[in-house]
């Protein structure tokens, strides 16, 4: 991603700021689930769709991911963490 559209972190509306972070990325879901929790080729069936799901209940704002899960999200995302 370009210096110039990297976003300054995962602040504010959570759900929103990961959601723009994510498209911004050109990542799905899955891709992002993939990125984040290392699912493997082999056990993506069931895994990814795991994953998926939690990323999916993030940008909804039905749940927060834990401390370690943010720095993975932000990681893998570029963006830095804000308090």
């Amino acid at each position: 991603m370009p210096a110039d559209k990297k976003h300054s972190g995962l602040t504010g509306n959570f759900s929103e700021r990961l959601y723009q972070a994510r498209t911004a990325a050109g990542l799905s879901q899955s891709d992002l689930a993939r990125e984040v929790w290392g699912v493997q080729a082999t056990t993506e069936g069931y895994e990814v769709a795991k994953g998926r799901d939690r990323i999916s209940s993030y940008e909804r704002g039905k749940s927060a991911p834990k401390k370690d899960n943010l720095m993975k999200l932000a990681d893998v995302l570029g963006v830095q963490v804000e308090h």
